[in-house]
């Protein structure tokens, strides 16, 4: 016989006892049965790692005291030995000597040169004043000559023509034009010039037929006196 097993019984020999149901209300309505509301898991967001700060950096403090020995060491390292400054200070001093010696000789240089000129102009003018003379007019003649000599010569041509050139030119009524052909320096300085001149002289007087004319050699030294340059000294050569 088969052996029917009631719905409150479950298997296994044990008994189900099912829930009582609650009795419906007069007048209530039936609730609906709602789904079941699926199960949310908890969102896990990720732990935000914290920013890493940049770590502030102490300023370097000066090494106060190893730079006065750093300095010290440099200077050590540079000095200059005695002896060179020595040998600087001679050879400097040289120096300075040789461009003294350089500036002061072209100094004399240009000096020289403008006393050349200057004096060869003088120099020319002179030869003419003092070896030309007119009887007719001699005391001017002599005194336009005097006024560009200097001593001793002044001396000697004031006597020459006072003695002996002044009584013959009157005696013969004579009359002298010099003329000065060329004029080349022999010796030269700042303040002292030796000048060769060649100089035609043309003669007239009563002893002669016709004026003659001699050509003669002459050497003067022209010196420098209160910016004038005179004649110091006159020969025939």
């Amino acid at each position: 016989m088969t052996d029917v097993r009631r719905p409150d019984q479950a298997r296994g020999g044990t008994t189900v006892t099912p829930s009582p149901r609650r009795r419906r209300v007069a007048g209530e309505r039936s609730r609906p049965v709602l789904p079941p509301e699926p199960t949310v898991e908890p969102s896990v967001e990720p732990t935000a790692q914290p920013t890493a700060q940049p770590t502030a950096q102490r300023p370097l403090e000066p090494t106060t005291e190893s730079a006065p020995a750093a300095a010290g060491e440099r200077a050590a390292g540079r000095r200059v030995p005695g002896w060179v400054l020595g040998a600087l200070a001679a050879l400097l001093v040289v120096v300075l000597l040789a461009v003294g010696l350089l500036v002061r000789a072209d100094r004399q240089a240009h000096a020289v040169d403008a006393a050349r000129g200057e004096a060869v102009r003088a120099a020319r003018t002179a030869a003419t004043a003092i070896l030309s003379y007119d009887y007719r007019h001699l005391d001017a003649d002599f005194a336009k000559g005097r006024a560009l000599t200097a001593s001793p010569f002044a001396e000697q041509y004031a006597k020459t023509t006072a003695e002996a050139v002044k009584k013959v030119a009157t005696d013969t009524k004579a009359s002298v034009v010099a003329q000065v052909a060329a004029a080349g320096v022999e010796q030269a300085s700042a303040h002292r010039v030796v000048i060769v001149l060649f100089v035609n002289q043309t003669t007239t007087s009563t002893r002669l037929e016709r004026p003659q004319v001699d050509q003669n050699r002459v050497e003067m030294t022209m010196v420098e006196r209160d910016g004038r340059w005179l004649v110091s000294q006159v020969s025939g050569l």
